[in-house]
């Protein structure tokens, strides 16, 4: 089941817009930056993910080495277990 395409907007919970996903992501996936979402310069980063450039809401969630992002669609992305 695929839950984002190539090009859709990473955005925070008021709208704001702070990346897009780079290729097709299935239910499940693992993400990594770079390869599978671009984030804009400004978004900040701290040790739990990423915020939005405009607002202190996350757009992105880590734990050991993969990223959750959310999309309109909701957080993508499987998130490993520790």
């Amino acid at each position: 089941m695929l839950i984002a395409r190539k090009g859709d907007l990473i955005v925070c919970p008021n709208g704001h817009v702070g990346g897009h996903v780079l290729r097709d992501i299935s239910q499940g996936e693992t993400l990594e930056p770079r390869g599978d979402f671009s984030l804009t310069d400004a978004a900040s980063h701290t040790k739990e993910g990423h915020c939005c450039p405009q607002c202190p809401e996350k757009i992105t969630r880590y734990r050991d080495g993969t990223y959750q992002v959310l999309t309109a669609q909701g957080w993508i992305g499987l998130l490993v277990k520790v």
